[in-house]
Formats: structure tokens, sequence, C-alpha cells
């Protein structure tokens, strides 16, 4: 795993990571397009190559990050980065800001898109999420800016991205028509079951994490007060 892990770093590597994030929100959208018309199999094919970019971008961002180490180079700090150009950010090869916001964001337009797209969950419960999802995407970058820490995802915030994998597979297998005529699966009570604990669990570590990440800024922010 590890020499495929590698592999995949410097194949893909001769490109800026967030070019390949990019990419996998591009076929995030076009994803969840192709489920408003139908093209179900598509779709999930479409979707499968998202999900995947989002780990290659993980592992050529860590490369590049290496590549600088042996280079004798540090990480790029926020306020260095905020000195570039947005196109000398976005091609910067090793971590980014910028990327740490980016990756986040489509992961959010991902879930948060199928889960309105596909449907048959509770109405509060996919505005609850969505909801969920905007505040997690503005708390990080502010934390940022203000120099209350590095914004970067908790352990909740990984959690819950589990959760969310699992309910958009089950919202997708159980509601839509992939073998022809109507899919009713989600009506029987166990199944229905099971997705709505996954989505409440994707909507309580979404709490928890949104409530770290306040709290955690608070104490930086007392930190710095008495400092």
């Amino acid at each position: 795993m590890e020499n495929l892990s590698r592999n995949i770093s410097r194949t893909l590597g001769v490109v800026a990571a967030n070019w390949i994030t990019l990419f996998g929100g591009l076929l995030a959208l076009l994803g969840i397009y192709l489920f408003t018309v139908d093209h179900d199999w598509l779709a999930i094919l479409v979707l499968t190559i998202s999900f995947l970019s989002d780990s290659f971008d993980g592992l050529v961002s860590r490369y590049h990050e290496s590549l600088r180490r042996a280079a004798d180079l540090s990480p790029l700090t926020l306020k260095e980065e905020s000195n570039l150009s947005w196109w000398e950010r976005f091609n910067h090869l090793g971590i980014t800001h910028l990327g740490r916001w980016l990756d986040p964001l489509i992961d959010k337009i991902r879930f948060i898109g199928l889960l309105w797209v596909v449907g048959h969950s509770p109405s509060w419960m996919t505005i609850s999420l969505t909801v969920m999802a905007g505040l997690l995407t503005l708390v990080r970058p502010i934390l940022r800016m203000l120099e209350l820490g590095d914004g970067a995802a908790n352990s909740f915030g990984k959690r819950k991205m589990h959760l969310e994998v699992i309910s958009m597979a089950l919202l997708v297998l159980t509601t839509r028509p992939l073998f022809g005529g109507e899919n009713t699966l989600h009506l029987i009570p166990f199944i229905n079951g099971i997705t709505l604990l996954s989505l409440t669990g994707a909507l309580i570590l979404a709490v928890a994490s949104f409530a770290a990440h306040a709290h955690n800024g608070w104490l930086a922010y007392k930190a710095k007060r008495s400092s």
C-alpha cells in the first residue's frame, strides 16, 4: 500500500494538488447533475472518481511537501501565502491554506448536493446538515485569518466524513432505480433506520466538530490576550 501511494504521488505530482482537488469538485458537480437526468450508473462512476481524487490530492500535497523539506524549505505560512497571487497559490507545489479550505468545501458540496438531489431523508435533517456544512466551511478559514490556529480538520470531522460516505451510498442504493423499476428499499424499516442513524451520527459529529473548532479558537484567543 505504501509503494502504491508513493507511485501515485510521483505520477500525479507533475501538477499541484489544488488542481486535483478542483478536478474532483467538478466531477462531483457533474455526478450530481447526472443523477438529476437519471443517468445513475454514469453518475456513480463519476462520483467514484471524484472520491478517489479526494485521496489523491492529499497524497500529492504531502509528496510535494516532503520534497520541500528535503530541500530545507518550510511549509508556507498564512502570511507568506497571502502575499502570493491566486494563480501562484493555486499552483504551489506543497500544502497550502487555500487547499485546506478547498478540500473540505468540495467534500461538503458532494455530500450536501447528493442529499438534496437524491432526497428521501427528512427535510429537517437535510436542512440541519446543510446549515452545519456552511458553518464548518466558514469557521476554519476564519480561525486561520485571525491566527487562532491552523483550522486543520479535527477527529470529529474525519469521522463525520466516513458517516457521510456511508449515508450517500445508502441513499443511492436504496432509492435510485438502478436495476429498473422503482426502488423502494428505503421503505424497509431496518434499512431506513440504518440510513437515519448514519445521517444522525453525521449531524452530531458536525456539531461536535464545529464546537471543537470554536472552543480551540476561544482558547487560542485567551492565550493571545494573556501573553
